[in-house]
């Protein structure tokens, strides 16, 4: 029983961190793609 509850909290662990990087990830580019549009109405 601990075994099998270790193996998914270990499971778990690993969704969450996945989670997080894609969602830093996708804000990260949202920011990029947000500043390369602003400078291209600048026409820079």
């Amino acid at each position: 029983m601990k075994k099998i509850s270790a193996k998914l909290l270990k499971m778990v662990l690993i969704i969450q961190v996945f989670t997080v990087k894609s969602t830093l990830l996708c804000k990260k580019n949202t920011k990029d793609s947000f500043f390369t549009t602003k400078s291209k109405n600048n026409g820079y």
